[in-house]
């Protein structure tokens, strides 16, 4: 986000697994000053910026090499597709544990996804530490939380 001007869109997306692709998919995309070529196959790693970021966006080059490391440690894939002048699209990829069939609708209609105003204000319910043990609990029936 910092790579964006002010009014450009950033899309976030949240794919959930299927049986062709068992694996959640979080894709970030956006319009910023994108990655050159020459810089792609090194931005995962620590303290390597875009050779284009100038003096005066601050940074150390540890952010998605942060999220690489977490990526891989929890079994998940990490790909940085971009161009210069045009934009970045990170797609991160995490394995699901094996849940029982049906588990995708009962975590739809959990405190976790319960639908809500756009408008409304104050404490949600999914933010308590009892709904998420709760939710957790009916995630997984096999579950010792």
């Amino acid at each position: 986000m910092k790579y964006c001007s002010i009014g450009t869109t950033i899309w976030v997306r949240v794919i959930q697994p299927t049986d062709v692709d068992p694996f959640i998919r979080l894709e970030v995309e956006d319009e910023g000053i994108g990655i050159p070529a020459a810089d792609l196959p090194f931005v995962l790693e620590p303290f390597r910026r875009g050779s284009n970021v100038d003096g005066a966006t601050p940074g150390t080059g540890l952010g998605l090499a942060g999220v690489r490391q977490i990526v891989v440690e929890h079994g998940g894939t990490i790909d940085v597709r971009s161009a210069e002048g045009h934009g970045t699209t990170v797609v991160v990829r995490l394995p699901v544990a094996e849940l029982h069939s049906g588990a995708w609708e009962q975590l739809n209609h959990s405190a976790f996804v319960e639908p809500r105003s756009a408008a409304m204000t104050g404490p949600q319910p999914w933010g308590t530490e009892e709904a998420t043990r709760d939710a957790l609990r009916r995630r997984s029936p096999t579950a010792s939380r």
